[in-house]
C-alpha cells in the first residue's frame, strides 16, 4: 500500500535519521503545526539562521510517499519513549503504526509511525517552498 503524508521539520532536510519513536507522518496541517512546534524550540541564534518561505515560515513540509503493507491501529502513545516501546513491540509483525491524532492539526486525522526509512520515498523535500497548494 501507498499513502501519500507530509512531515514537519524544523531545520533542511537531509535525510531521515531514525529514532527509537519512529518516523511520523500525517496531514498537511498536522504537519505544518508539528514543524512549528520544533521551530519555537529553537534557540533564538539557530531559528534566525533560517531562510523564510514565500509565506515567512521557517521550517520545512515533506511531502512522502510511505510504501507500508501490514498497518496497525494503535492508540496514540503520546511520548517518545511509549512510541518507542509500542515499535519494539510491533516491530516484527508490522511496518507502520496508524492512530487518531487529536494533538497536531485543526481536526482529527490519522497520522503514520514508519519505523524503517526504506519504506519513505521522498517526492518533495521542501514542499512549502515549491509553490504547490495542499489538497488536504
Amino acid at each position: 500500500m501507498t499513502l501519500l503524508a507530509f512531515h514537519g521539520t524544523a531545520a533542511s532536510f537531509d535525510g531521515f535519521r531514525m529514532r527509537p519513536s519512529g518516523l511520523h507522518f500525517g496531514t498537511f496541517d498536522q504537519a505544518v503545526h508539528a514543524a512549528t512546534m520544533k521551530l519555537g524550540r529553537l534557540p533564538l541564534r539557530e531559528f534566525s539562521k533560517l531562510e523564510p518561505d514565500p509565506n515567512g515560515s521557517r521550517g520545512r513540509l515533506l511531502h512522502c510517499e510511505l510504501r507500508v503493507h501490514r498497518i496497525l491501529r494503535v492508540e496514540d502513545a503520546r511520548t517518545p519513549s511509549a512510541w518507542a516501546a509500542l515499535i519494539r513491540k510491533h516491530r516484527e509483525h508490522f511496518d507502520c503504526l496508524v492512530y487518531v491524532n487529536r494533538y497536531e492539526g485543526r481536526q482529527e486525522a490519522d497520522s503514520f509511525v514508519v519505523f524503517d526509512t526504506n519504506r519513505v520515498v521522498v517526492l518533495n523535500s521542501d514542499y512549502t517552498r515549491s509553490g504547490i497548494q495542499p489538497s488536504d
